[in-house]
């Protein structure tokens, strides 16, 4: 039994130390895509974390976006986690400081922003500075091939974003997933 402790705790320590580059890799990486500096990603990244312990948060950052939202001097930053993948999506003020103005992880029916059914989660803005996310959120009952992709769409209401409308629509399921799932 103390053997299986010592494993443990020896695999836990090796995450966390890969957790630690990962996360740093991360920082120097969208720090030359955006030119913030890695302290400032960090912040942003830190801020949308549940965990008190940043070497517990197994989250990677998929994007720095500096431009889409640059008319209103806010920074979009979507980091992801677990499998499948799971988009955590989040606005910053571009200002000194990088107020966070808004997060979500799920929309308002509570489904999560997640890779499903072999269908990736997305991310756009809009022309209009709209924030749109759309992921598949079940199979389609009546026709088994076919996956409900949920679209939402978030507006700036001059402090935050909220939540303006959802659109179902269809998408088949890739072919790989359809003859696993019969």
């Amino acid at each position: 039994m103390k053997l299986i402790w010592i494993f443990a705790s020896v695999f836990a320590a090796l995450l966390q130390d890969n957790f630690a580059v990962i996360h740093q890799e991360d920082f120097t990486r969208w720090s030359r895509v955006t030119g913030l500096q890695p302290a400032e990603i960090r912040q942003m990244w830190r801020s949308t974390s549940h965990y008190a312990d940043e070497n517990d948060d197994d989250s990677s950052i998929e994007l720095v976006d500096v431009t889409s939202l640059a008319s209103r001097n806010q920074i979009l930053l979507i980091a992801s986690a677990g499998i499948p993948k799971c988009l955590n999506v989040a606005v910053f003020s571009s200002g000194r400081g990088h107020l966070k103005l808004w997060q979500e992880a799920q929309g308002p029916d509570g489904f999560g922003f997640c890779d499903n059914l072999g269908i990736p989660a997305e991310i756009n803005v809009s022309k209009s500075g709209e924030v749109e996310i759309t992921a598949a959120v079940y199979r389609y009952s009546d026709k088994p091939t076919e996956a409900i992709i949920r679209e939402y769409i978030y507006r700036w209401n001059k402090t935050s974003y909220v939540w303006k409308a959802s659109y179902d629509s269809s998408r088949p399921i890739p072919r790989r997933l359809t003859s696993f799932s019969r």
